[in-house]
């Protein structure tokens, strides 16, 4: 990906880099765009805490999902940071504009 090996808060030790998180969301969501193709999978993800790839069609082929994680499904429970990805974003900037459409509209069906 774009953001390399590592997520973008690796230390969640610190608990200024944790707190931060949210608030980098919800900028996030106010510059992206809600997607409705990936509503079914924000309600989900919110309501449940579970994640299924097929819930997050990527705009450039195949699938969105969270790095970091060879688990699909119970992601709250698995542990490390992951971040937001999708196949066939290749540049950086492709990715960024995807993760403010993935806060927007989980932030949208949140609300």
């Amino acid at each position: 990906t774009p953001y390399g090996v590592r997520p973008p808060c690796a230390d969640t030790v610190q608990a200024s880099c944790a707190l931060a998180l949210p608030g980098s969301f919800m900028a996030y969501a106010a510059t992206g765009t809600m997607r409705k193709e990936w509503r079914g999978g924000a309600v989900l993800l919110l309501r449940h805490g579970f994640w299924d790839d097929s819930s997050w069609p990527s705009p450039h082929g195949g699938f969105c999902g969270l790095s970091d994680t060879k688990y699909k499904g119970w992601i709250w429970h698995q542990g490390p940071t992951r971040f937001f990805f999708c196949d066939g974003a290749e540049k950086e900037e492709e990715s960024r504009s995807l993760d403010r459409d993935f806060a927007a509209t989980v932030q949208a069906v949140f609300e």
